[in-house]
């Protein structure tokens, strides 16, 4: 049997690594990523199942990239996280009208139960 898959998106490489153990620990093989060009590549080689993804980023936002993970038709259950709690309305908003699968949101900083615990509703 195959693990779900758990892609992650954070400019912040600690960050990115840390959610990335988390998902590991519970059972997903896990892709970090932390740039666009990245997480893009990854995503189109790899289709994800669960993918945790950060808004505010250098390259491109959050919003740009769920625009662009809409367009490809994801399947993948998101989680969006961020410092900033207004982004993250917003961007659950955007992403949903793009059609994606936003399963839920933490706000940073954010405690590893939090994330498991959401991580284990959304596919395990």
């Amino acid at each position: 049997m195959t693990k779900p898959l758990l892609l992650v998106i954070d400019d912040e490489p600690d960050m990115a690594e840390l959610i990335g153990d988390v998902g590991s620990s519970m059972g997903f093989d896990t892709a970090v990523t932390t740039t666009v060009s990245e997480f893009q590549k990854t995503y189109l080689k790899e289709q994800p199942d669960v993918i945790v993804l950060d808004i505010v980023m250098p390259d491109m936002d959050g919003i740009e990239l769920l625009q662009w993970i809409g367009k490809k038709g994801s399947d993948a259950s998101i989680i969006i996280i961020s410092g900033y709690s207004d982004y993250i309305k917003m961007t659950k908003l955007i992403g949903k009208n793009q059609g994606c699968h936003i399963e839920g949101s933490l706000t940073k900083p954010f405690s590893l139960n939090d994330l498991g615990q959401l991580l284990q509703k959304i596919f395990i």
